[in-house]
Order: C-alpha cells, then structure tokens, then sequence
C-alpha cells in the first residue's frame, strides 16, 4: 500500500523544475542561512538609504535568528532611519488587548530587546517604526502599510498545520473557504489547538495551559500583496509542511498554500530541511 502523497516525496533535486518560478536557496547549515538574512536586510536598507526611500517589511519573531542582522548593522554603521518593520502577530489578554510586555511570552519584549535596544542607538530604527498590530484597531496595520509604501517583503516560515503568521485554517467548514482565508485582513482569532501545541514544544516545554488562547496576526491579504515573499525555514518538520504548502494542491485547509500564486517568492533552508521527509516510529521529538 502506498500511504505517501505526490507531493511528500519530492526531492530537492526537483525543486527547480517542479516550482521553477521560486528562487530556491539550500544552505549547508542554520547558522549561514540567517548570515544570508543578515546580508540580506542590511544590503536592501543600505539601498532604501542611498535612495531616500522607505523599506518595509513583514518579520516574523521565529525562526530566523535576528542577532546576526543587528551585529552586521552595527559593524557597518547602517541606519534603520528609512525601515519599517510590521510585525507578523502577538499574543492577546483579550479582544481588545495585548498580552503584557513583561509576560514571558511576549513578542513585543523579545524583539524590541533585539531589533530596537540591540542597535547602536545612531543606527536604530525609530521607535513607532517597529511595530506590532493593535487589537484596538486591527485596520489600522493595513492603513500604516499603504500608508509607507506598501511591503517590499514578508519574510516568514510555514506552521506545522501550514499557517503563515498567527493565520490557522479555520475548523468550521463554513469559514474555511478561499474568500475568508486568502483575503483575511488583521485580525484577533482563536488559535488553533495544533499552533497552540507548536508553540508549547517551542516555548514553555510542553505546557499548554501557558500558551495565550488568543492573538492577533496580520492577514493572508496583506502578506500576499507584498512585492516579494521570502520563507526561512530551520525545523526539521518543515520538511513536511514545507512540501505540502509549495508542492500539494492551493487548498484554504493549507493557508500557506497561497503563496504558490505569488509571483517572487524565495524559499531558503538548511540541507537537513531539503531532505525527504523522514516517516519512522521515533523516539526524537
């Protein structure tokens, strides 16, 4: 019996020729892979400067490593005066509030710590310029977008159930259709029990009851209207998902899924996430 899927068993080799509008970047480890985003990031602001231009991009708060992007800013002295970052998503107490900063899960603590109180202050970027979305007015992270320019990039990685930010496939069958998940805006939702689990083995070491039920993320509307897509990823269960999103069928089941109809989209991995997706009974987690 067969139980493996097309999509499951493409190999890397095949990459190219199966999606050859993606620009495909396999790395020998992690650690290269997030100097490349370093390089990266820095290169495209350093650009955005020379010509008086803004940058605004989409980060996520994981996986990619952001400590080797504020050493290299600040080893070459390049101000963050023109950026704009948009966070993807943060955890909520409620409907209309963020979680507090000092939680320990708090995305706002961890990256403003990083991107903001990491870079030499010259160098840094303008404390409103480093933003998250509001519960109070989720409309208004889109209007900011618009507002600077529109995304040069979103830069992310897939969920274990094929989420991009905080954007699960909805459970109820009615909701799960292509209008409501593909054209989602900024909004509070429920997170799903699989991304609660996800975050649990990331982040408190399996206990989910300190996971925040809520948070509010930016939308699929949003991330796919950027100029480019790049997706970093580093787990070695993106192996799978990572297949299913870019290689199986456009599917509102699969949020991720829809960047397969973006038009520039770069997909970045180690090698050990290039690799088949590894099908065993285990006893690594």
């Amino acid at each position: 019996m067969n139980y493996f899927k097309d999509y499951m068993m493409v190999e890397k080799k095949d990459f190219k020729n199966r999606k050859p509008g993606v620009d495909w970047i396999i790395f020998p480890d992690a650690e290269k892979q997030n100097r490349h985003f370093a390089e990266l990031m820095t290169n495209r602001i350093s650009e955005a400067n020379k010509q008086n231009k803004n940058f605004a991009v989409v980060l996520p708060t994981g996986p990619i490593d952001y400590q080797p992007f504020v050493d290299l800013i600040n080893k070459k002295k390049i101000s963050m005066k023109n950026t704009y970052i948009f966070m993807m998503d943060e955890y909520c107490a409620d409907e209309k509030n963020l979680i507090d900063e000092n939680h320990p899960l708090s995305f706002r603590k961890f990256i403003r710590s990083l991107l903001y109180s990491g870079v030499k202050e010259p160098l840094r970027i303008p404390y409103e310029q480093l933003m998250f979305p509001d519960p109070a007015n989720p409309a208004g992270y889109g209007n900011k977008i618009q507002e600077v320019g529109g995304l040069d990039i979103t830069f992310g990685g897939f969920g274990v159930n094929g989420h991009l930010a905080f954007n699960d496939p909805p459970e109820d069958p009615a909701l799960c259709t292509e209008e409501n998940v593909k054209n989602s805006v900024t909004r509070v939702l429920s997170i799903s029990r699989e991304t609660v689990t996800q975050n649990a083995i990331g982040g408190t070491r399996g206990l989910l009851e300190l996971v925040p039920p809520l948070a509010i993320t930016i939308g699929m509307k949003e991330m796919l209207a950027s100029r480019e897509i790049h997706l970093y990823m580093i787990r070695k269960w993106h192996s799978g998902i990572l297949r299913r999103c870019l290689f199986g069928t456009v599917d509102p089941k699969v949020p991720g899924s829809y960047v397969q109809q973006h038009p520039k989209v770069t997909v970045c991995m180690p090698e050990y996430v290039a690799e088949l997706p590894m099908v065993v009974v285990t006893l690594d987690i």
